[in-house]
C-alpha cells in the first residue's frame, strides 16, 4: 500500500480518487492562479 499527498489539482482524471483510500484533505490558500489547492491524504 502507498501513502503520501495527493494536489487534485495536479491530476487529469479525478475519478483516480474513487479508486484510493481518503485519510483527509486540506484547502491550501494560495497567493497566485489556482487560487486554492487540494491536497488529499
Amino acid at each position: 500500500m502507498y501513502q503520501g499527498v495527493l494536489i487534485k489539482e495536479s491530476i487529469n482524471d479525478e475519478l483516480i480518487l474513487d479508486m484510493v483510500e481518503i485519510e483527509r484533505a486540506e484547502l491550501w490558500k494560495t497567493n497566485d492562479i489556482p487560487k486554492y489547492w487540494t491536497a488529499v491524504y
